[in-house]
Parts: C-alpha cells; structure tokens; sequence
C-alpha cells in the first residue's frame, strides 16, 4: 500500500473475505463486515481497511455501500488493486 493512504489508526486489515456465489446478494457479506467493524470498536481500533481487485466491480459497489471509502489504487503482482478504509465510531 502506498505511503500516506490511511487515515485513522490502529485499525484492523481484512483480507481473504468471500461468500460462495451460491450464497451471494443474501446477506452474508454485510454480516460478515458488521461483526468484523464491531469487534474492532471493541478492540479500540479506529478504522477498518482492506483491499479488492478493481476488476470485481460488484465487489467495488458492495463496499462503497457499507460505509467504505476509497483510498488509493494500485498494482500488486498484475493486479489493479483498489484500497478502502471506514473509520468507525466509538462503541458505546
């Protein structure tokens, strides 16, 4: 990830995150983020980031949907790679 992208720390990083396709547009996935962004309120982390193949562009408007914000794009190992952070509230 390039230098300077990220707003908030700490923050937890999710990687390797997927629904079968069987199963997708069910609910699964925003399930899924919304336990993941309140375990790390819990844990005192200020923002959750990951990262998704500009590629997937049903994947791209999932997370813009959940509240995540682009940060930056750019290639890994021949992949077009699009950054995105939430910052996340105080639980409480």
């Amino acid at each position: 990830v390039p230098e300077g992208v990220w707003s908030a720390d700490p923050a937890m990083y999710v990687t390797q995150l997927a629904a079968h396709p069987n199963y997708q547009g069910v609910g699964i996935g925003r399930s899924c983020m919304q336990w993941i962004e309140g375990n790390a309120k819990r844990e005192g982390l200020r923002s959750v980031r990951l990262d998704a193949s500009a590629a997937h562009e049903a994947l791209i408007r999932f997370y813009r949907g959940q509240g995540y914000e682009e940060r930056a794009r750019f290639w890994f190992r021949g992949t077009n790679l699009v950054c995105f952070e939430k910052i996340l509230t105080p639980a409480g």
